[in-house]
């Protein structure tokens, strides 16, 4: 019936306008197909559609109402029963699957959730009276007290990135093998926790004990040789004790935990139970693509696990913070090319598309070397260079020169600074 009233509507208005403006397309008129394919291609060639006469000469036996419902009531019935349908198709399937192999059935499951919670309503937002709002939020920022951005945790980054967006927002930290990349990452959400956010992780090679003790290094600086090798670390147990006074929790997840490698569907879960203000991938060739076809290379794959993250950052209005490997090319050489570059992301270039932001780092002279290769929110090209005491979690900023790693007396100063200058990459 809602089929039939939405052809009559649109016959009486002489205008497709609620089927465009909601994406209604042949799949929703499965009773009225030959009706629909006519008035649509009648309206393409004519510029028009079909008056009432012509309409019934083409098909004698098509009933004519007087329709009084709403726009938003019509598309709300139809879109109903459209998903209706798709869900039967997905639960029969998934039933078949389960006959054989109920990890396959709940993998396809997953991965055909996200199409059976889109919908073709429309819900834009009119800037021009959402200007209050937009405003508010400017005031916030321009005050330093906006609630929704989180700091990165280094000040001068911060000054150049202004922090990380709330949605919108998937960042890719870029780094050869063995170069501190998961060290950087977890700099960044421990930031995130000590501004009192809900920080997740998914760590496809570490265990959580051993983030665990890198997150008490970074938090607190307690040698991480020290708590790896179970060496004395002063008042270690008072600072345990402290940690279990804290509500925002820091929950990070494995493939142990999971029964195999993370897919986004379960970043998505993980983000919806902890209600997750901020997440960190390590990394994302260590996740499974859920939408992956037979024969799908491996850059395809890492092109929509990244595209699906950059969805689940503006669904849930979170930042999301990726890691990637360099390739090889981006691997020799290292110290005289500097950072690898947007075109070393190992495997897939749709990484860098699909990022709102790309932080390339490396190893130098000081200990860490950043460089913003990309940022939607503002500009490319600036480098930071930090003495990074690794072993106890502690950076200093180094100022430097164009084309310089870094001063060298400045270095030498800064190491005296710090306990034993450890470097432990």
């Amino acid at each position: 019936m809602i089929e039939l009233q939405l052809l009559n509507k649109v016959l009486k208005e002489g205008k497709l306008d609620i089927i465009k403006n909601n994406n209604l397309s042949h799949e929703y008129f499965l009773a009225y197909p030959d009706e629909y394919n006519f008035i649509c291609s009648f309206e393409k060639e004519y510029n028009k559609l079909p008056d009432k006469e012509t309409f019934l000469s083409k098909f004698t036996t098509f009933e004519l109402l007087d329709v009084t419902e709403t726009d938003q009531y019509l598309v709300a019935t139809i879109n109903e029963e459209h998903l209706y349908y798709k869900s039967v198709g997905v639960i029969n399937k998934v039933a078949e699957l389960l006959s054989t192999n109920s990890h396959d059935a709940v993998q396809y499951m997953l991965s055909k959730i996200p199409e059976l919670t889109t919908t073709n309503l429309i819900t834009g937002v009119d800037i021009i009276k959402d200007a209050n709002s937009r405003f508010d939020s400017y005031i916030s920022k321009q005050s330093g007290k906006s609630k929704s951005v989180i700091l990165t945790g280094l000040e001068e980054l911060d000054k150049l990135l202004f922090g990380w967006m709330p949605g919108e927002e998937l960042v890719t930290v870029l780094g050869r093998t063995n170069q501190g990349k998961s060290w950087l990452l977890l700099q960044f959400l421990t930031a995130a926790w000590k501004q009192g956010k809900r920080v997740g992780l998914y760590s496809g090679e570490m265990s959580p004990e051993k983030l665990g003790y890198r997150f008490d290094t970074l938090f607190n600086h307690f040698s991480n040789t020290n708590l790896l090798r179970g060496q004395s670390e002063l008042d270690y147990e008072g600072y345990i004790n402290s940690l279990r006074t804290r509500e925002n929790p820091f929950v990070i997840i494995t493939p142990k935990e999971l029964g195999g490698r993370a897919t986004v569907s379960k970043i998505c879960n993980m983000i919806e139970k902890y209600k997750l203000d901020i997440v960190g991938i390590d990394q994302y060739s260590l996740m499974l693509d859920e939408r992956s076809g037979k024969g799908d290379q491996l850059r395809t794959q890492l092109d929509h696990i990244s595209s699906d993250l950059f969805d689940a950052s503006m669904k849930y209005s979170i930042p999301i913070i990726g890691l990637v490997q360099a390739n090889r090319s981006g691997a020799v050489n290292k110290e005289s090319e500097g950072t690898p570059e947007l075109e070393h992301i190992s495997e897939s270039d749709a990484i860098a598309h699909n990022s709102s932001r790309v932080l390339s780092m490396r190893q130098s002279g000081a200990g860490l070397e950043i460089s913003i290769k990309k940022n939607r929110e503002g500009r490319v090209g600036d480098k930071l260079i930090y003495y990074w005491d690794i072993d106890r979690g502690n950076f200093k900023y180094i100022p430097h020169s164009e084309g310089s790693t870094a001063e060298p007396g400045r270095v030498a100063e800064i190491k005296k600074e710090f306990f034993d200058g450890k470097e432990v990459f």
